[in-house]
């Protein structure tokens, strides 16, 4: 394991057994301002990823993306307009899926409720 003078982990590895499986290796980069914007990862003994965040235009340090290089889109991310002014969350983006702040699929409606008598 190696760190930073920030102490920030830099890299970290492992050795694993039994025969077959592979060793772990980590490599984190972070911006001028101490934020992990990427991370790279043996996904098996001959095939490495690489994560990407990114954070939101205003720099205020709040994450608004999370991306694979493996050629999916966006696994996450905050769609650009989707923080007020606060930079609270009002909406994101969940494997494709588009959720407010109140935890709602866009698009989704909901059941009414249950009724005591029903149940």
């Amino acid at each position: 394991m190696t760190w930073r003078t920030d102490s920030k982990i830099s890299s970290y590895s492992t050795s694993n057994s039994p025969t077959g499986t592979w060793n772990a290796v980590r490599n984190y980069t972070y911006n001028p301002r101490g934020q992990l914007i990427k991370e790279t990862y043996m996904k098996s003994d001959s095939e490495s990823i690489t994560v990407d965040y990114g954070f939101d235009k205003n720099k205020l340090g709040v994450r608004t993306s999370y991306k694979t290089d493996d050629a999916t889109p966006e696994i996450w991310k905050i769609p650009n307009g989707q923080l007020d002014p606060l930079a609270r969350m009002q909406q994101e983006v969940l494997d494709d899926k588009t959720i407010d702040a109140n935890g709602k699929k866009k698009g989704v409606k909901r059941k009414a409720p249950i009724k005591a008598d029903e149940e």
